[in-house]
C-alpha cells in the first residue's frame, strides 16, 4: 500500500520535473567535468537509458507476477480482480524502479562510463564489472547505515543481479563495444 502511494507521488508533475532536472544537471556536469565524456554522443546515452528502461520493464514484470492460484489463496484476490491487481503491482514497481534506474544512471552510471571511456575501458565487460562493484558497495553501505538484515547475501544477490541486467541493457542500448579498440566515438 505504501509503495503504491509513493509511486503515485512520483507520478506528480513536480516529481517528474525534479527527476528530469537531476538527470540533465548530472549529465551536463559529467559532460563538462570528466575528460573524454563528450566523445560519447548524447544519442548513444539516450539509447542506453532506453535499453535500461526495457530491462526495468522486464524485471518489474517478473517480480510483479503472482499466479492466479496464489493470488486467490494467499493474497485473497478475487479471480475477477486478478488482472487489475497484477497491473497495479506492476505499475507500482515500474514507477519506483524507473526512478531508481534513471537517477542511478545519471548520478553514478553515466559518470562511471565516462571515466571508463577516459581510461579506454568503456566496454560491456568493464561496465558490468564496475556495476557489480557499485552494487556490492551500495548494499554494504545500506546495511551499515540502516538496520542490518539477516539476508544480506540474498540482498546482494538481488541488487547485483538487477544491476547487472540494467547495466547490460544500458550497454546494448548505448551500443558499447565488447572489446576495447580505443575510446568510444
Amino acid at each position: 500500500m505504501e509503495s503504491a502511494m509513493f509511486a503515485g507521488l512520483l507520478l506528480h508533475p513536480y516529481a517528474i520535473a525534479i527527476a528530469l532536472t537531476v538527470v540533465v544537471v548530472a549529465s551536463v556536469a559529467s559532460y563538462y567535468l570528466i575528460p573524454s565524456a563528450m566523445l560519447i554522443a548524447p544519442m548513444r546515452l539516450v539509447g542506453g537509458y532506453l535499453g535500461a528502461l526495457v530491462v526495468t520493464t522486464a524485471i518489474c514484470a517478473a517480480i510483479s507476477y503472482v499466479s492466479p492460484h496464489e493470488a486467490e489463496t494467499v493474497w485473497k484476490v478475487l479471480p475477477e480482480n486478478y488482472w487489475s491487481a497484477l497491473g497495479r503491482q506492476f505499475l507500482t514497481s515500474f514507477v519506483i524502479f524507473c526512478y531508481a534506474a534513471v537517477l542511478g544512471i545519471a548520478v553514478v552510471g553515466a559518470p562511471a562510463i565516462f571515466l571508463l571511456n577516459w581510461k579506454r575501458r568503456a566496454t560491456i565487460p568493464w561496465v558490468i564489472g564496475v556495476s557489480v562493484l557499485i552494487s556490492v558497495l551500495a548494499v554494504v553501505l545500506l546495511e551499515s547505515f540502516l538496520a542490518p538484515s539477516r539476508n544480506v547475501l540474498q540482498t546482494i544477490g538481488f541488487i547485483t543481479g538487477a544491476h547487472v541486467l540494467l547495466a547490460l541493457g544500458f550497454c546494448i542500448g548505448a551500443r558499447l563495444p565488447w572489446r576495447s579498440s580505443g575510446a568510444m566515438a
